[in-house]
C-alpha cells in the first residue's frame, strides 16, 4: 500500500477553483468518519464498518482520478459559465463500498467508489476509462451547480409529476455530460445508437409521465424507479432528455446555455421539439399538472 495514496492532492491556480482529492478510508482499510456519515445519510441500512483491501486495481483507479483531476478546475469553469453559478472549491472524495460509481453529497463532495468503478468498468488502465472518469466528473459537478441554481429558483414538487419532471431535468443534464462519443451527433447527423435508443425510449417516456398524473405513492415509486437508475440505456427519463439536449445543441454552448436557463421547463420544450404527437394527445395534459 502506497503512503502517497493517502496524501491530499490540492490543485489551485489564480484562474481556477481550488480542488482537493481526499480519501474516505484510512491506511488500515477502514472507512473514515466522513465516508461513513455520507453512506449512512444516503442509506441508513448500509454498513461501512468492515475492513477493505486496497488492491492494485484500486490503486490504478486512484492514480487515474488524481491524474485527470488536474484538468477538472478548467472543466468546472466551462460549466460555471453555462449555469452562471460557481463553487468556492471542489472536494473530491475517494471511498470504497456502498456508494455509486460517482455521486454527489449535498454541495460538499463529489465522490467516487473504487469497488463500483472496478466492478462496472474493469481496470482503470483501459483506454475508455480515462474519458469516462472525466465525463463522470462533469456529470456530478453539473449536479452541484443545479443545487445552487435551485436555491435561487425553487421548483414546486407538489405532485409526482412535478417531482419526475425535476428529476428528468436534473439527471438529463447530468447524463448529457456522461454521453460518450457513440451518442454524440457527427457532422450534424444523429448516430444510429441514439436514433434506435430514442425510438425505443420515447414511447416509454410518454407513457410513464402520463401514468404519473393520477398515480398513488407506491405506483409513482414503481414508475420512476428506472427514470434515472439502472442500466444506462434503460433510463427512460434521464437518457431521453440527455439525448434530446444533444440533438438540440450538437456542441453549441450558446444553445446549451439557453436550455439551462429554462430550468425544468426544458423537458417539455424538448418534448415538443422531438415527440411527433397530435395536439390532443393525452401527453400534453401533463402541462396542466406542472
Amino acid at each position: 500500500m502506497l503512503l502517497i495514496c493517502f496524501l491530499s492532492l490540492v490543485i489551485s491556480a489564480a484562474s481556477q477553483i481550488p480542488l482537493t482529492v481526499n480519501f474516505g478510508y484510512d491506511q488500515n482499510g477502514y472507512a473514515t468518519k466522513t465516508w461513513k456519515n455520507i453512506i449512512y445519510d444516503r442509506d441508513p441500512a448500509k454498513r461501512t464498518d468492515d475492513r477493505r483491501i486496497l488492491t492494485e486495481a484500486y490503486e490504478d483507479w486512484i492514480k487515474l482520478i488524481r491524474q485527470e483531476s488536474v484538468n477538472w478546475p478548467d472543466s468546472a469553469l466551462q460549466i460555471n459559465a453555462l449555469f452562471d453559478e460557481s463553487l468556492d472549491s471542489i472536494r473530491i472524495l475517494i471511498g470504497d463500498h456502498n456508494g455509486n460509481d460517482a455521486f454527489t453529497y449535498k454541495q460538499l463532495y463529489i465522490c467516487f467508489d473504487l469497488s463500483e468503478l472496478q466492478d462496472n468498468y474493469g481496470d482503470a488502465v483501459k483506454p475508455a476509462n480515462r474519458d469516462r472518469i472525466n465525463r463522470f466528473f462533469k456529470h456530478e459537478y453539473s449536479h452541484q451547480l443545479q443545487k445552487r441554481w435551485l436555491l435561487k429558483h425553487p421548483q414546486p414538487e407538489n405532485n409526482h409529476l412535478q417531482s419526475a419532471i425535476l428529476e428528468c431535468w436534473s439527471e438529463g443534464i447530468g447524463n448529457y455530460y456522461s454521453l460518450s462519443d457513440g451518442w454524440r451527433c457527427k457532422n450534424g447527423m444523429i448516430t444510429e445508437q441514439t436514433k434506435s435508443t430514442l425510438f425505443e425510449m420515447q414511447p416509454v417516456f410518454v407513457a410513464k409521465l402520463i401514468q404519473l398524473i393520477n398515480a398513488t405513492d407506491q405506483q409513482a415509486n414503481d414508475i420512476t424507479r428506472d427514470l434515472s437508475n439502472g442500466p444506462f440505456r434503460k433510463k427512460w427519463g434521464a437518457l431521453t432528455v440527455a439525448l434530446w439536449i444533444e440533438l438540440y445543441c450538437q456542441g453549441d454552448q450558446h444553445k446549451l446555455n439557453q436550455l439551462i436557463d429554462m430550468g425544468p421547463k426544458l423537458v417539455i420544450y424538448l418534448a415538443r421539439q422531438n415527440l411527433q404527437l397530435d395536439s390532443n394527445h393525452p401527453f400534453w395534459a401533463i402541462e396542466n399538472s406542472l
